[in-house]
Parts: C-alpha cells; structure tokens; sequence
C-alpha cells in the first residue's frame, strides 16, 4: 500500500466525520474494522461498476444490469461484517453503508463514472447526463438490504 493520500484513506477521514451512534463509532475506530467497512463498501460499489450498461436509443438514459455475483458478494460481505462486529442496530448500519458505499471506487478507477451526450447535436448548450456508475438504484439496494437481513434471519 503507498503511503499517499489514495481512496481508502480520503474514505476512511469521510468515514470518521459521519455521525453515527457511539456504539457503531467505536467499532469504526478499529483498524481491521475500517479496512473490512472499506472492502464491505467496495463490494456494493461494484455492483454498479460491474453492471453492463445500456444506452436508451434518443435518450441519455443509461440502464445497468446488475450481476447476481456482484450482489451475492455483497450480501455476504454485509452478513459477515455485521455478524463479526456484532452489529445491533442494522438501520443504522445500512444507512451509513448507503450513504458511504459510493465513495469506496479508486481515483483512477475509469468506470466510476460517464457523461453521455444526446444523439441529436442540435442541443446547443446541453452536455449531456452525468452518471456516477458506483451508485446503484434506491430499489436494488434495498433488495439487497432485504436479502441480507433475511440471510440473517432478522
């Protein structure tokens, strides 16, 4: 690992200014804790980087597909994390993992995200739609979340 400013370290100082309760800071203060949130993080980060993506013809729309071994990995990475550090409050821990997962992508990482332009290039003025590929819709993460927590039995 180098010794500069990377995206691990630039996620774990975003990690330590996020509030959260004292019982789930205390976990996260922990070296091997903030290593495995990090690749717990990076897994759910790939769901959508992984994903094929798709354009909507006369749009700048893109769809992914989401691939089942991305989510599995994921969901395993989530089941075994909390049942290591013997998370209590779930809600909570989803939520921050929500709130961080996108930021678990390496700087240089090319499929973190794009700017499609439309096909007609009579838009003057008009760019095109930014994309940020690690962010995964609001509906597969909570399927996800679902998935984990039943895998849990909870």
């Amino acid at each position: 690992m180098s010794n500069g400013y990377n995206a691990k370290t630039a996620f774990i100082n975003s990690l330590q200014s996020e509030k959260i309760s004292e019982n789930l800071n205390v976990i996260l203060q922990n070296t091997e804790a903030q290593d495995d949130f990090w690749n717990l993080c990076k897994s759910y980060a790939e769901i959508g980087l992984n994903a094929p993506k798709y354009r909507t013809p006369g749009t700048c729309d893109v769809q992914g597909v989401f691939q089942y071994a991305d989510i599995d990995t994921a969901k395993d990475n989530t089941v075994e994390f909390i049942q290591k550090y013997n998370i209590d409050d779930v809600d909570e821990f989803f939520d921050l993992v929500e709130k961080m997962y996108i930021h678990a992508v390496e700087f240089n990482d090319n499929r973190h995200r794009g700017l499609v332009k439309p096909e007609p290039t009579s838009m003057s003025g008009f760019a095109g739609k930014y994309y940020n590929f690690a962010e995964m819709p609001d509906d597969v993460f909570e399927e996800l979340k679902k998935n984990s927590l039943d895998k849990l039995n909870i």
